[in-house]
């Protein structure tokens, strides 16, 4: 499949019709409030047939200041708004294929992929929140900012903790939002394909009061039906669903004084998930070799693409029936949570998100500039979801209470006691939770900036960040009955963060120049349990020191190099799962497993890179090469522990036992080649080793060994490779035909840090053809995943709860509707590999208009 990709993109490029690039994917530098740029939607200069094609600056702020991308030593890339256009991206999944370091895919809770949480990694290094910024303002909780309507995308690689902050140790994406244009513009357009795949978006933008005040209005609605059914009751897997509205605002009241404002608005509703599960027993492909651990058979060797599962082994119990209503919907087990629970009435994802923030740049004169950002976000969210991995929804519970009497006299008991649990055990076997969530943060910052073109100049800033959060709630439902606060839920947590930063910079000659930047910061933070029982607060303030020392060498005007040292720290925090356990639970832990507070990661970053422009900037490259030592590295691992109320639970907990050697290359360039053709190419490889990491600490569950050592991370490729040709030219007067490919590469990704199992290579080709007119009109249609790629996407070790024995029989033989499994007499819980399924062939059509 990879060569087959190969030889098709080398044949249309080496054809009289290759592909181009169209030289809008270069990105537009943002018109200041005070001069708004001619039109939002502008890039790259496009030449005209008789000059020389050639490329736009690039302008980010990585630094808290405007800076030609090729011009800064910092590892960032820059997607524009064109780019996102030609390339249809819509999510940060779609954002990392043209991403050197980048790589995304959605989280796994419970070995179930889920929209719920994106999983976002940076050079090998994952994290779920905490370093998405909007105009850089923290974008917190787990939601996804609107992509569709912004200048660019900045991506930083590496510690960005200086000017970003808290959590941004391995790095930091910043959307920049479009300055409101002084002139009344918008554009409409619609997207429609496959599986009942919808997108519908308006923009429009212009003066409210003269000259005084802009607005820029984005509404969109998507909408996407899912390719998958569940394996027995035929209900559609992966649905998703996301209706979002921004508005910005600007204000120049003096030649001085820049203004402006953002609020947005956004609110996710999915189904079940993709998903399928690997197990030890059942349809399709199993776990088919035993290492010896002690949860019995795993996985050995490439998972099976999507044409070697099973249509058994997708989705799992996802059923609103009378039991599963009562316990989630209607509360009867009386648990506190943070807002109504028929917020969400089916199995899935709901999501609220509004995010706001203000700005205002003063030109104090002489060069000197301040700034005042200030800004809040808060994340409501619901999550209910199976996780038995297949559908059971005709397999009976063998927990069932059967005796009506006995029945009767658990319900009557009080709501909370173990007996009222048992009330409602389900009539099938079932394994589901129902967490629920809302985020709260708020944050502000102060910065004054020196002349930018003196020899010596300087920034300096302070900063505020406090997040809050009512009572965490996750009830859920298994073969035992209702549990009341699975998962450390019950808590009350929140954290403050203040900082002061600031950085020095020296022309030590025309060509050399040092920077040394530095942030530190408290990281306050406090939690106590509420319920099921009521604990003392836990606090606990974690510091650091960030230092950034940068030197950089300007061979010629065209030519960057660069070396840069910097360190970052992710702080510490609580085993929420630990808080309020009693000893019956704890006893079954590890000792190195049972400390309550965690500490801080730490991350030594040793970088070099060259930016350069060549062929009189026809050409634009960036090339990083870099070595990390990842240190105290905070490792989550599952544990399946007895409740005092005999039910089983799952406890997720922290070690600081983590140490990584990780260096790579990161390589990106952007030629345009003639007139009519253009190109866009990136290629990133990393190598890192495992140093020191114990992976599951409290047991042995794939074979006879916790030791690690030497392996790589899980999670994430080693290579990605990215190219991407474009290519127009004139259709008839008036109107340019064009035609894109994007071709994506991805190398095995190991699902676990043992190595023993992963997803394969992946090759993946989309391809569009469309029109354009200069009167604003463009019609597309265009295919992804043109050779239907079957890879799964990502796959995540958990333990089988519906393979949970009964204790009254003995195991084995354990509960299996189909056979009995062989494992030793100690398996309580089965291994089990959920995987992530792939988006299959899709058709569609584009149309917009601008106007």
């Amino acid at each position: 499949m990879f060569n087959r990709a190969l030889f098709l993109a080398v044949s249309l490029l080496s054809g009289s019709a290759g592909f181009q690039l169209i030289a809008e994917r270069a990105v537009a530098q943002t018109a200041p409030a005070s001069a708004p740029a001619a039109s939002s939607e502008n890039a790259a200069r496009v030449a005209s047939p008789e000059e020389p094609p050639t490329l736009a600056e690039v302008i980010v702020t990585a630094r808290r200041r405007e800076e030609n991308r090729l011009k800064v030593p910092i590892a960032v890339s820059a997607v524009s708004s064109a780019e996102i256009e030609a390339a249809d991206i819509k999510s940060e999944i779609d954002l990392a294929r043209f991403t050197p370091g980048l790589y995304v895919e959605t989280g796994t809770v419970g070995g179930v992929p889920s929209r719920y949480q994106t999983q976002l990694t940076f050079r090998g290094l994952s994290t779920d929140n905490g370093v998405v910024f909007i105009d850089g303002a923290p974008y917190t909780g787990n939601g996804t900012p609107d992509i569709t309507d912004v200048a660019r995308v900045e991506v930083l690689e590496g510690p960005q903790s200086v000017y970003f902050g808290r959590s941004t140790f391995a790095g930091a994406i910043n959307y920049v939002t479009k300055v409101p244009g002084d002139t009344f513009r918008g554009q409409v357009s619609e997207d429609a394909y496959s599986d009942d795949g919808f997108d519908t978006r308006l923009k429009l933008e212009g003066p409210l009061a003269g000259d005084l005040l802009r607005a820029r209005v984005n509404l969109r609605s998507y909408s996407f039906g899912g390719q998958y059914e569940d394996g027995t009751d035929h209900q559609q897997l992966g649905a998703e669903s996301t209706k979002s509205a921004t508005l910005s605002l600007a204000s120049s009241p003096s030649s001085q004084l820049n203004l402006s404002a953002f609020y947005s608005y956004n609110l996710d509703e999915d189904g079940p998930p993709s998903q399928a599960t690997l197990r030890v027993v059942g349809p399709g492909a199993t776990l088919h070799c035993n290492l010896g651990g002690t949860s019995g058979p795993y996985y050995c060797g490439q998972l099976p693409n999507l044409s070697g599962l099973s249509p058994g082994q997708f989705g799992s119990y996802a059923i609103s029936d009378p039991n599963t209503y009562a316990v989630y919907e209607q509360n009867v087990g009386q648990v506190p949570v943070p807002f109504s629970t028929s917020w969400l009435k089916h199995f899935g994802l709901k999501r609220q998100v509004q995010d706001a923030h203000v700005r205002a740049d003063y030109d104090a004169g002489s060069g000197w500039d301040i700034s005042l950002l200030g800004g809040f976000s808060k994340t409501k969210s619901a999550d209910m979801q199976g996780f038995e991995g297949f559908d059971t929804s005709a397999t009976t519970n063998p927990f069932l209470v059967t005796n009506p009497a006995a029945l009767a006299a658990d319900c009557a008991a009080a709501p909370g006691s173990p007996q009222f649990s048992a009330c409602y055990r389900p009539q099938h076997e079932q394994l589901s939770t129902y967490p629920m969530n809302i985020l709260n943060d708020y944050n502000a910052e102060f910065r004054v900036s020196s002349p930018s073109d003196d020899r010596l100049r300087g920034t300096f800033g302070l900063s505020y960040f406090e997040f809050n959060s009512p009572i965490s709630s996750n009830i859920a439902l298994a073969n035992v009955g209702l549990i009341y606060a699975a998962g450390g839920a019950g808590l009350l947590s929140s954290a403050s963060t203040p900082a002061i930063f600031g950085g020095l910079y020296y022309d030590i000659t025309g060509q050399l120049k040092l920077s040394a930047e530095a942030r530190y910061q408290w990281d306050g933070i406090t939690q106590q349990e509420v319920y099921p029982t009521s604990g003392a607060p836990l606090s606990h303030e974690f510091t650091s020191f960030s230092p950034r020392i940068t030197l950089d060498f300007s061979i010629t005007p065209s030519q960057l190099v660069y070396a840069t040292y910097s360190k970052g720290y992710k702080p510490g925090g609580f085993n929420a799962a630990l808080v309020g356990q009693p000893a019956s639970v704890l006893s079954q832990l590890p000792s190195s497993s049972t400390t309550i507070p965690y500490q801080q990661e730490e991350i030594d970053n040793y970088e070099v890179g060259n930016k350069a422009k060549w062929l009189d900037n026809r050409l634009q490259t960036t090339l990083t090469l870099y070595y990390m030592i990842w240190k105290n590295g905070q490792v989550t691992n599952d544990f399946f522990v007895a409740e005092p109320n005999n039910s089983e639970t799952a406890l997720g907990i922290v070690t600081n036992v983590g140490k990584v050697d990780m260096k790579g290359v990161e390589f990106q360039a952007n030629y345009a080649v003639t007139a009519n053709l253009s190109l866009l190419a990136t290629f990133d490889f990393s190598d890192d080793r495992i140093i020191d990491y114990v992976y599951a600490p409290g047991g042995t569950e794939i074979r006879n060994s916790t030791n690690v050592d030497g392996n790589q991370l899980p999670q994430r490729p080693k290579t990605t490779i990215s190219v991407s040709p474009t290519y127009t030219r004139p259709l008839v007067p008036g109107w340019d035909w064009y035609s894109r490919l994007d071709y994506f590469y991805r190398s095995r990704v190991f699902v676990d840090p043992t190595n023993v199992a992963w997803i394969g290579d992946s090759n993946t080709v989309n391809l569009r053809f469309g029109v354009n007119n200069d009167r604003g009109l463009r019609m597309e249609a265009y295919v992804n995943n043109l050779f239907d790629n079957g890879t799964l996407t990502n796959g995540a070790q958990n333990l089988d709860g519906s393979l949970t024995p009964n204790p009254a029989i003995a195991c084995p033989p354990c509960i299996s509707s189909t056979a009995q499994p062989v494992a030793a007499a100690a398996v309580g819980n089965f291994n089990v590999i959920g995987v992530g399924l792939p988006v299959k062939r899709e058709l569609g059509i584009r149309a917009s208009y601008a106007f």
